[in-house]
């Protein structure tokens, strides 16, 4: 299972499994660095990013969406 950080600028990621994975989230957020989303479950961080963006890309669809619906309501 993997966490993914970020601080704008940089994406990161712990692996929750490992005995250093609080120790690491919590340096990190003391750098500023943000939670992005919940944990995903994958195998490895490769299909963990994999997933994270498939993720990311479906919920900007949505808010486009939503954003389109909204102007085409709001619109006179």
């Amino acid at each position: 299972m993997y966490q993914f950080l970020t601080d704008e600028s940089v994406v990161t990621h712990i692996k929750l499994t490992d005995a250093t994975a609080e120790e690491e989230k919590r340096q990190l957020m003391d750098q500023g660095f943000k939670l992005v989303g919940d944990p995903i479950e994958a195998n490895d961080a490769r299909h963990a990013t994999a997933l994270l963006k498939e993720r990311s890309q479906n919920e900007w669809k949505s808010f486009a969406l939503v954003t389109i619906a909204t102007g085409l309501i709001v619109s006179p």
